[in-house]
């Protein structure tokens, strides 16, 4: 049988630790990320030029 002052307590305590928790999450370092623009230089010696349809999927894939 669940004892009622054992329970308040712990449902006291729960948003207590909820708030640390979340205290310490905000502190951790946060991870970066590192985003380049780059222009495609077509090497491959095929009779199509493969820069434009590079350019559209950056466009796409920035919308």
């Amino acid at each position: 049988m669940i004892e009622r002052r054992g329970l308040l307590g712990l449902a006291l305590l729960l948003p207590l630790q909820l708030s640390q928790a979340a205290s310490a999450l905000a502190e951790e370092p946060r991870k970066r990320l590192l985003v380049l623009d780059f222009e495609l230089v077509d090497t491959s010696n095929e009779p199509v030029d493969q820069s434009a349809e590079h350019t559209k999927r950056l466009a796409r894939a920035r919308d």
